[in-house]
């Protein structure tokens, strides 16, 4: 099935080749695609519908190389596809998969559960396209305007341990577990987060952070520590977002499976770009302003360190116009047809988890 599910970076034209030229060329991908070698005449003459010696063939392969589709290595009378012919077969040529049903009802298990935190649905949305793909899987978090206090709670446990239940507005949930001077129970404790609900709900975190600085001091003997408790919640969300996360990253050990990505020095590159993150938002923010997938060959990501690779990402809706970007890296030489929509159809599902996470 065609229906390229994909935003083309480059706007390449399926008009550019002929007939003859294109068939030559989706076999050389294909061929190559499935065994990494270079491809020779003769293994595309035996695929041919219709017949075509394999001179004719080497004509076709001469022209391709000669418009800059395919290239040949210096050890091999076979030739192999540049970037160029890379992104003409993925927006032109290329037949993708439909996923199946067994996938839809994977994903619909994973993500589909309403008691799942945000921050929770991202990491698994990022470690199962890893897992589907063998390739790092990459998800950005969407910038937070401002996180509000919803509710809390208070749990009395053994002895004078209790357990604070902070949820925000985004539904992330902060635990804490602290030990009192003095014994609580639980109506008191009820009381006491009624009070708080009442006075912070809908306020910002930095705001609630702010005002229980100033009422730790004048609060009734024994609530100080449970304050400070809270106080401590907020803060600890607050310096995640000062912290500027917002790249996940899940299964990067996986590019280590890829002879192509082999040279060391070009690895050790990769992984302080993934680290770095900088780049990789750069082409995120790209993918968030357009609709459908977008992949990145090589070079058009403008990063060197993704010269030998591909990105390919979708975005995804967090509701109220928040937009995040969920991809994966690996190799130019990976299965398009078969990634290509896992990483589509996942990114659906996704914003689909999120627009409602309550």
């Amino acid at each position: 099935m065609r229906s390229p599910p994909t935003t083309s970076v480059s706007g390449a034209s399926s008009e550019e080749l002929g007939e003859r030229a294109r068939t030559v060329l989706k076999i050389l991908m294909e061929q190559y695609l499935r065994t990494g070698e270079p491809v020779g005449s003769a293994g595309i003459a035996q695929r041919l519908e219709t017949p075509l010696s394999s001179a004719s063939v080497r004509n076709v392969l001469a022209d391709l190389e000669e418009r800059g589709y395919l290239l040949s290595p210096h050890t091999s009378s076979g030739r192999v596809p540049t970037v160029r012919g890379y992104r003409f077969f993925i927006d032109a040529l290329l037949e993708f998969d439909t996923p199946d049903e067994r996938l839809l009802a994977r994903l619909r298990e994973v993500l589909g559960r309403d008691d799942v935190p945000p921050e929770e649905l991202l990491a698994r949305a990022s470690e199962m396209v890893s897992t589907l793909t063998h390739m790092a899987a990459l998800v950005s978090v969407p910038r937070r305007e401002v996180r509000v206090f919803r509710h809390i709670e208070f749990v009395p446990l053994e002895g004078r341990r209790i357990l604070a239940v902070l949820l925000t507005g985004e539904g992330e949930i902060e635990n804490r577990l602290l030990t009192v001077d003095h014994s609580f129970d639980r109506a008191r404790l009820e009381e006491a987060a009624r009070s708080l609900n009442e006075h912070f709900s809908g306020r910002s975190l930095e705001e609630v952070r702010v005002r229980l600085e100033q009422e730790i001091e004048k609060t009734r003997a024994g609530l100080e520590r449970l304050l400070a408790s809270v106080r401590a919640m907020t803060e600890t969300l607050l310096e995640k977002d000062r912290r500027g996360e917002m790249l996940r990253v899940a299964g990067a050990l996986n590019l280590f499976g890829f002879e192509e990505l082999h040279n060391l020095a070009r690895l050790r590159e990769l992984f302080e770009a993934l680290d770095r993150q900088r780049d990789i938002l750069h082409l995120f923010e790209a993918c968030a302003r357009a609709e459908g997938v977008r992949i990145f060959l090589g070079q058009e990501s403008g990063a060197q360190a993704l010269e030998e690779c591909a990105l390919v990402a979708a975005p995804y809706r967090m509701g109220e116009g928040r937009i995040g970007v969920l991809g994966i890296v690996g190799p130019r030489r990976m299965d398009y047809a078969h990634v290509v929509p896992i990483v589509r159809v996942t990114a659906e599902m996704l914003g689909l988890a999120l627009k409602n996470p309550d």
